[in-house]
């Protein structure tokens, strides 16, 4: 891939994010402010890394304009306790234990997957809507079930991990300058 190949994979897939469905995950972080609530945020690999920036810039950065932090916490910085579970329950259901003991239905799950296709995800995202907590679900162009039990989601109309990877910190960052 070159540079004008590389630049375009990314122009298409910002260009085909739902604007809709980007003011309803605003919407629902708003919510989580003003009512005082958490965001759980989940991910694996990469999308861990970005489950940590979002983290921090939700709860930090969201305060810039004033209005409040939003409380936020990533499952995968809960080290102890996800490979408790993993040790003792199994991988699959370690985040999904976590959100049961940690999470109240108020409460949000955020999913960032590449793929949305990770078992331990899926099964967090079920616990979350057995929880009664509301979910938000930026995932690749495979992650269309998980989007569609989403309250809120972008599917990155691409394959490509890296492309996927960056428009979910685009989108991220997107999220906290609105909402500041």
């Amino acid at each position: 891939m070159n540079w004008e190949d590389y630049k375009s994979a990314h122009d298409t897939a910002l260009n085909n994010l739902d604007l809709v469905q980007m003011n309803k995950v605003i919407t629902i972080f708003e919510e989580v402010r003003v009512n005082g609530n958490t965001v759980w945020v989940g991910g694996n690999g990469g999308s861990a890394a970005t489950a940590s920036h979002t983290v921090a810039d939700l709860t930090k950065t969201s305060t810039s304009g004033g209005k409040g932090t939003i409380r936020s916490i990533a499952l995968s910085e809960l080290v102890s306790l996800s490979t408790a579970f993993a040790n003792d329950v199994s991988f699959e259901d370690a985040l999904a234990e976590s959100l049961r003991f940690l999470a109240k239905p108020t409460d949000v799950f955020l999913l960032i997957s590449v793929s949305g296709t990770s078992p331990n995800l899926i099964r967090a995202a079920e616990a979350a809507r057995h929880l009664g907590l509301k979910i938000i679900s930026l995932v690749g162009a495979r992650g269309t079930e998980v989007a569609a039990v989403s309250d809120a989601s972008l599917v990155i109309d691409s394959e490509d991990y890296q492309v996927v990877e960056n428009i979910h910190m685009v989108l991220i960052h997107w999220f906290v300058k609105a909402l500041s």
